[in-house]
């Protein structure tokens, strides 16, 4: 059993201004972006079990809230004889 963990990720785009005034070359993906990734993962492996994990600061207000996805998977097997053995 393999695990991955997935979470939005950085994107490299051509420099921009961003809302702080700064000069960027990086932005989040965005959560149809996020989704098409994890869809992608999904389809192409065997899935065991997907579990949430939460950090970040819970009282006071303090900070914000952070969520992963834990996704247990094995490879799926391939009956093509030319293809590798596991996607």
């Amino acid at each position: 059993m393999n695990v991955k963990l997935f979470s939005k990720q950085s994107i490299e785009v051509s420099p921009y201004t961003n809302r702080y005034g700064d000069v960027s070359t990086r932005r989040k993906e965005t959560q149809e972006e996020y989704e098409a990734r994890l869809n992608d993962f999904l389809e192409q492996h065997h899935i065991i079990d997907i579990k949430p994990i939460y950090d970040g600061d819970w009282d006071e207000g303090g900070g914000g809230i952070y969520c992963e996805l834990m996704v247990m998977y094995e490879p799926r097997e391939v009956n093509n004889p030319f293809a590798s053995k596991y996607i």
